[in-house]
């Protein structure tokens, strides 16, 4: 594993079985309460719990570490676009759903209304369909302020990933590891994750599938160790000794699964890192089968492209929603909160070459699972045509929102536009963060209001 720097430790399920049940539970046999060949069986998603996870239920809700209960039951899993993207929301999470249609120079629209499926209180254009089976348990924020000039992907992503643009707070995933528990391999992350001046651990997704193959370092290195370990090297070793039990317990789910032909994505690495105690957050880059940055031929195109991203977002909803979460009767997806976006949309009009262009004046992003009330749109965008723009272009961007009712303003009083900041810092709620210890934005940014199922994120 790349370990990067190290976090003010918090005493995590798998450290403390590693530390006080290491030789119980892996080298006197499966004394959780089930064979060998039993435990065989218990390696497939769908045929049952692993052996992790008959351990963990052997020891009920909470481990008892440094004398607090361990809350077992909160991850966070992060998807976001990867590359030059911005998804054209009238395409996807945010449709066109007044009966009267914009003249298709104000905004052009590919299909009809009879294309845009709703669930209950979500609209979903055509390339989001297959998120229809889960609508119940989602929640969409549109109308998400960007920037009134368009900075480029780049900045766009930072400030939609951090809630800050200046580049001078981390991802989400790693402000979350340093303000709330997180496992032995810090966040997991695709491809790197943005640090600023946090102090965190993280992992990447391809250095546990190579470790899948790999002889174990730790074996070898707590027969090598002396018993007075007092050097930093020694205890730079012993950290990874300690960290055996967790390892073992996240590479026996993933050898399961890639005997019964599961592929081993970055999805599935999360989910097993999740069920093992390796980490509670992680950060997946997702590419898209073609290219979203369409400011030519984007009619087809970027439909096509886009539903690549939302087809993999459900069958990340599906994955985890077979996995049963200890004895509970929830599966990984109750215990799991999600938050998936890009940078920005795309301008509402067809340009000369047939295109649609930056557009941070809107974004709409999807949350679900864990503690997010399911079902419900939260914000709004307008259109504002070119005959009453003073440019004489149309815009696409986010409406007003009273924040004292959550819905659209209807005047100017108590109206305020929701920004990245207003989306992280609800995020921080629904993940349960501790609030002092969270500095990715200001402590007076309101979270977005209504947005969560049990007060407090819990």
């Amino acid at each position: 594993m790349r370990w990067i720097n190290k976090l003010n430790e918090t005493n995590t399920v798998a450290e403390t079985l590693a530390a006080a049940s290491r030789r119980r539970f892996l080298q006197g046999g499966l004394s959780a309460g089930v064979s060998a060949g039993a435990a065989s069986l218990l390696r497939v998603p769908k045929a049952g719990l692993t052996l992790w996870q008959t351990m963990r239920s052997a020891l009920g809700p909470d481990v008892a570490s440094a004398g607090n209960p361990v809350d077992l039951g909160r991850y966070f899993l992060i998807l976001r676009t990867q590359g030059n993207c911005g998804m054209d929301v009238t395409l996807g999470l945010d449709p066109w759903t007044d009966p009267r249609r914009p003249p298709a120079t104000d905004m052009f629209i590919e299909y009809q209304d009879g294309d845009v499926i709703r669930k209950g209180g979500i609209a979903l254009g055509p390339s989001a369909a297959g998120l229809a089976p889960h609508a119940a348990q989602c929640a969409v924020v549109n109308g998400i302020l960007v920037s009134e000039n368009d900075n480029g992907h780049d900045g766009a992503m930072t400030y939609m990933s951090t809630g800050d643009g200046t580049g001078k707070a981390p991802d989400l995933a790693g402000e979350l590891a340093v303000s709330s528990p997180s496992g032995a391999y810090g966040v997991l992350v695709t491809d790197g994750i943005h640090t600023a001046d946090r102090v965190f651990r993280s992992s990447r997704f391809g250095d546990v599938t190579v470790a899948l193959d790999a002889p174990d370092l730790a074996d070898a290195i707590a027969r090598l160790l002396p018993k007075d370990r007092r050097t930093p090297l020694q205890g730079a070793q012993e950290e990874v000794v300690d960290a055996d039990a967790v390892t073992k317990a996240l590479l026996e789910t993933l050898r399961g699964w890639r005997a019964a032909g599961q592929p081993m994505d970055d999805e599935r690495v999360a989910a097993a890192a999740f069920l093992s105690g390796a980490c509670r957050q992680a950060q997946l880059s997702m590419e898209a089968s073609g290219n979203l940055d369409t400011h030519a031929n984007h009619v087809g195109n970027h439909l096509s492209a886009q539903k690549s991203i939302w087809d993999r977002v459900a069958s990340i909803f599906d994955l985890f929603k077979s996995l049963p979460y200890g004895i509970s009767g929830d599966s990984l997806f109750d215990r799991t909160t999600f938050l998936v976006y890009n940078e920005f949309s795309r301008t509402p009009a067809l340009d000369a070459a047939g295109g649609k262009n930056h557009n941070p004046l809107t974004n709409s992003v999807l949350l679900a699972g864990h503690a997010v009330r399911g079902g419900l749109t939260f914000g709004s965008s307008r259109l504002i045509g070119a005959q009453a723009s003073v440019t004489g272009r149309s815009y696409h961007m986010g409406a007003p929102l009273d924040w004292s009712t959550g819905r659209p303003a209807a005047s100017r009083e108590g109206a305020e536009f929701i920004f990245p900041e207003n989306l992280i810092r609800s995020c921080a709620q629904l993940h349960g963060a501790d609030l002092r210890l969270f500095h990715s934005v200001a402590a007076g940014v309101k979270p977005i209001p209504g947005m969560f199922a049990r007060a407090g994120g819990h």
